[in-house]
């Protein structure tokens, strides 16, 4: 890994780094309410099509894991790895159980008659956007499929 001291660098370089990831970019807006007007219309239909095509596979039925894939991709990944990825799972677990009994008999009162509260509710099944690239990072998964 390379590292960069911020102090080492010019100005314009420092810039760019600490800016590189500002704000939303706007001219992917219009692609991705696309994206969520067909998911909405079409269901996973649409989000299947697009994995057929950008893999070249045919054979996705669901974009839900069976378990027979998950067992499958634990052969594929060696003990050391299987290991590290528990202790994280058991770590952020931890770390949001604490988080959960903190915050549900917190009420803001921002203003005089407005009052804001967190309200935790299960929900069936969700979808989650893990970013991808040019690397990846197991633990945006664990902590965003985490309750």
């Amino acid at each position: 890994m390379k590292v960069i001291k911020l102090k080492d660098l010019s100005q314009k370089d420092y810039q760019r780094i600490v800016n590189r990831s500002a704000g939303t970019n706007r001219s992917i807006m219009p692609a991705v309410k696309t994206i969520m007007e067909k998911v909405q219309k079409q269901g996973d239909k649409n989000i299947l099509e697009k994995y057929q095509k950008r893999y070249k596979k045919e054979n996705y039925q669901s974009i839900q894991v069976t378990r027979d894939e998950i067992k499958r991709a634990y052969l594929e990944v060696d003990k050391k790895t299987i290991k590290a990825l528990k202790q994280m799972i058991k770590n952020i677990t931890l770390v949001q159980k604490a988080q959960l009994t903190k915050v549900k008999d917190t009420v803001v009162k921002p203003e005089k008659g407005i009052k804001v509260w967190r309200e935790w509710r299960p929900i069936e099944r969700v979808g989650l956007y893990i970013p991808g690239g040019k690397a990846i990072y197991p633990s945006s998964v664990l902590m965003t499929a985490i309750p």
